[in-house]
C-alpha cells in the first residue's frame, strides 16, 4: 500500500495541484478501508481523467485534466475532510491504544516484581515478616502472645530482623525490642493484602509467620512468593467450628502450627487433618510485671472496701464469645453474698455485650455486686489480680486461658471449668482446679506465683519456642544479628 501512495504522489506532482487533492482524497479512502471503515470520500470530479493510472507499468495514459476547479475552495473541503478522519480513525482504533497502554504499565509491573524476586543479595540470619492481627499496641490475649513470641524470636541468635505488619492497632506501639520493626496497621482489607505482598516481594523473608488463622491464605500467598517457610500461629477459637476451605487447606500447608496449648493442637488435627507432627505445643508466656504485690493499695486503686471479698473475671465482652462464663457466675451473685457479705465480682473488659449482662445482673437482683469496669489497661491488671480473692472464668471453650496465669502468677487463686485449654493452663489441677470452693486448695501467694512463674515463665516459654523453630533455623547459631530500623 504504501507502494501505491508513492506512485500515486509521483503522479500527482506531474498533473498538478486539482488533481493532487483527488490523489490525496483517494489515498484517504484506501486508507480508511485498511482500517475497515467504509469508503467516505469522493474525490474531485475530473471527467476527462480516466485510467490515469496504470498499477502494472506504473504509466500515465490521461494527462489532459481540466483546471478550472477552484483551488482554494478545494483545499478548505480537504481540511474538513481529513478532521472527520482523524475523528473516525481515533475512534475506531482508540480501544487497541488504551489495551497497549495497560500491557504496557503490565509489562513494567512484571519487570518490576521480577527484580524484586530475582535479585538476591546475601545477608546473614533468618528475616520474618509476621502478619499478626495485633500485635505492639494490640489489645487482648492474641495480641499479648504474638507480642511474647515476636520478642522471644528476636532474641534467638539465628534471627536477623522481623517485620511486622498488623491488621489493627487501638494503641501506641511503646518501645520494639532489637531487631523488629512494626509498620503501620492497614484496617482495608485489600491495602492490607497489597501491602503484604509487597513486603514479601521486596524483603524476600525465609520465614512467614500468621499470627491468626483468619489471614493464613494471604499469608501461604506472601510464603509461596517468597519461597519462604510458613509458620502459622493458632489460639483455639479459630479451630473451635469447621474452617472454611480455603483456610482449612493453607493452614494444613503450614510447614509448623504452633498452638497455645495440647487441646488447640488436637483440634487443629481433627479440623485440617495435617500431620501431628507438624503441630507444636507453645504455652503462652506470663510477663514478669505479674508478681504478688500490695493487695491493701491495689484495692484502693479500685475502690473497693477493704474487708470486701472480691472475685474477678477478665475477657472481651463479645457477643460471640459468650462461652467465657459470665451468665453463670452473675445468677450465683446474691446466693454468695448470704455466705461471703460484701462480696464483689469485677467484671474487666469491653464489647458488645456488656449492656445484655448489665441486664442480667439487674435481673438476677445482683447489679450493686457486679461492677463492670470496661477495658483494663495492660499496666493495670496486675492489680487488678492483687486485689482479688479468686480469680473465677467457667469459659466452655478457651484455646489457652492466659488470664488464669496472670492471676495466678500474682498470687491468686485461679478456677475454671475442666474443658478446652484451661486444663493446660490450670496444670491439670497442680496450680488451680475446677472444683467447689471448698474443696479449692489455697497454698500461699507467694508459693503459687513461684510455681506458676516456673511453668508459664519467660525462660520455659523461649525454650518451648526454641524447640518448637529448630527444624527451621539454621543449625549455626553464629549468625550475627541485623538492627532494623
Amino acid at each position: 500500500m504504501l507502494n501505491e501512495f508513492a506512485s500515486m504522489n509521483k503522479i500527482a506532482n506531474e498533473l498538478g495541484e486539482n488533481f493532487r487533492i483527488s490523489l490525496i482524497l483517494e489515498q484517504e479512502n484506501k486508507l480508511l478501508e485498511w482500517f475497515g471503515i467504509p469508503r467516505m470520500f469522493e474525490t474531485l470530479d475530473i471527467p476527462e481523467c480516466t485510467n490515469f493510472y496504470n498499477s502494472d507499468k506504473h504509466e500515465i495514459e490521461n494527462r489532459n485534466i481540466s483546471t478550472h476547479s477552484n483551488y482554494h475552495f478545494r483545499q478548505l473541503e480537504l481540511k474538513k475532510k481529513m478532521r472527520s478522519i482523524a475523528i473516525v480513525v481515533s475512534k475506531k482504533i482508540g480501544i487497541y491504544k488504551k489495551i497497549r497502554t495497560f500491557l504496557n504499565i503490565f509489562r513494567k509491573f512484571l519487570f518490576t516484581a521480577k527484580n524484586f524476586l530475582m535479585t538476591h543479595n546475601p545477608r546473614s540470619g533468618v528475616h520474618v515478616l509476621a502478619l499478626a492481627a495485633e500485635a505492639f499496641g494490640g489489645r487482648g490475649g492474641i495480641a499479648r502472645s504474638t507480642r511474647d513470641l515476636m520478642t522471644a524470636l528476636s532474641g534467638m541468635p539465628e534471627i536477623a530482623g522481623i517485620d511486622i505488619l498488623p491488621r489493627s492497632q487501638p494503641e501506641p506501639s511503646g518501645c520494639f525490642p532489637d531487631g523488629v520493626r512494626q509498620f503501620a496497621a492497614r484496617d482495608s482489607r485489600p491495602a492490607y493484602a497489597c501491602l503484604a505482598m509487597w513486603l514479601a516481594a521486596k524483603r524476600r523473608p525465609d520465614i512467614v509467620y500468621c499470627g491468626h488463622a483468619f489471614m493464613v491464605p494471604l499469608a501461604f500467598i506472601a510464603a509461596r512468593m517468597a519461597g519462604a517457610r510458613l509458620v502459622s500461629h493458632v489460639h483455639g477459637l479459630e479451630v473451635r467450628r469447621t474452617l472454611p476451605l480455603l483456610r482449612r487447606g493453607a493452614l494444613a500447608a503450614s510447614d509448623l502450627i504452633l498452638c497455645v496449648s495440647r487441646h488447640t493442637a488436637g483440634k487443629v488435627v481433627e479440623v485440617t487433618g495435617v500431620d501431628p507432627r507438624r503441630c507444636e505445643v507453645v504455652y503462652n508466656t506470663v510477663d514478669d510485671r505479674f508478681t504478688p504485690g500490695d493487695r491493701v493499695a491495689a484495692m484502693e486503686k479500685f475502690g473497693i472496701p477493704r474487708d470486701a471479698t472480691v472475685i474477678s473475671t477478665v475477657s472481651r465482652l463479645d457477643p460471640r464469645e459468650r462461652y467465657k462464663g459470665h451468665d453463670l457466675i452473675i445468677p450465683l451473685l446474691k446466693d454468695l453474698a448470704r455466705d461471703y457479705p460484701g462480696l464483689v465480682y469485677l467484671v474487666a473488659g469491653a464489647g458488645g455485650d456488656r449492656a445484655r449482662l448489665e441486664r442480667l445482673a439487674r435481673d438476677a437482683d445482683a447489679a450493686d455486686i457486679a461492677r463492670f469496669l470496661g477495658f483494663v489497661a495492660d499496666e493495670d491488671l496486675p492489680d487488678l489480680y492483687r486485689a482479688s480473692d479468686l480469680y473465677v472464668m467457667p469459659s466452655g471453650g478457651e484455646g489457652f486461658g492466659i488470664a488464669f496465669v496472670e492471676a495466678m502468677a500474682c498470687g491468686t487463686p485461679a478456677l475454671g471449668l475442666r474443658l478446652g485449654g484451661a486444663v493446660d493452663a490450670l496444670r491439670d489441677g497442680e496450680l488451680g482446679r475446677a472444683v467447689s470452693e471448698a474443696g479449692f486448695p489455697r497454698p500461699g501467694r507467694a508459693a503459687l506465683s513461684a510455681r506458676s512463674h516456673a511453668a508459664f515463665g519467660r525462660s520455659r516459654f523461649e525454650a518451648r519456642l526454641a524447640r518448637a523453630m529448630a527444624p527451621l533455623l539454621p543449625r549455626q547459631a553464629d549468625s550475627s544479628k541485623a538492627c532494623t530500623s
